[in-house]
């Protein structure tokens, strides 16, 4: 089984990958992009070499489509070489439309979907902009996301958008605004539990 935590930064996506997939003895990934690569720890020789194609795709071009091609080609080769195995991915293609899904990059998103990289579930976060910018904040005052607006001003309005186009796609929404992690984990736990109602995994 594959699950996907999807969410903006500071919604708490990185903490309840870490922490279900402990609970769960499911294999954690947080960079898809290295699966693919073989690259497991940034003291591997082809750690820079790769941040710096992926800098490059992300944050040099202005084409949604190649970023999300880049990304689904990451999530392609989970699905195809590891789709096997018990896994949990921090930021699906979900978190990948959150930034890069317009009218441009939907063909390419639903010939993904086609392809299976929505997987079994994603678990989605919300957050609101303010308890968002204050959990980013607490983090890491440094933090660039911080002063980008692209990033910052991010809504939820191409999400919806998204969701309402692909109604049948398995989901579940956890607002994280007043929770803490382990509450987060706990109901993320109890939705699942709802959702495969025959599993024996949870």
């Amino acid at each position: 089984m594959i699950i996907t935590i999807d969410g903006l930064d500071g919604s708490g996506k990185s903490s309840l990958a870490k922490n279900l997939a402990m609970r769960l003895n499911f294999k954690y990934i947080d960079k898809p992009i290295y699966q693919l690569f073989n690259v497991f720890g940034d003291n591997n020789i082809l750690y820079d070499p790769i941040y710096q194609i992926q800098d490059s795709v992300y944050n040099k071009t202005n084409s949604d489509k190649l970023k999300t091609w880049f990304t689904g080609m990451s999530l392609l080769y989970i699905k195809e070489v590891l789709g096997s195995q018990d896994i949990i991915i921090d930021r699906g293609i979900l978190s990948c439309y959150a930034f890069n899904g317009n009218p441009s990059s939907d063909p390419v998103f639903n010939l993904l979907l086609q392809l299976g990289v929505w997987f079994d579930i994603s678990i989605f976060l919300y957050v609101s902009p303010e308890i968002r910018r204050q959990r980013l904040l607490k983090r890491n005052p440094n933090d660039p996301d911080l002063y980008l607006d692209k990033i910052m001003n991010l809504k939820y309005d191409s999400i919806n958008s998204f969701l309402n186009s692909h109604k049948t796609l398995p989901i579940i929404t956890i607002n994280t605004d007043n929770l803490t992690e382990n509450e987060v984990m706990e109901q993320a736990i109890l939705e699942l539990n709802k959702h495969f109602k025959n599993s024996n995994i949870f």
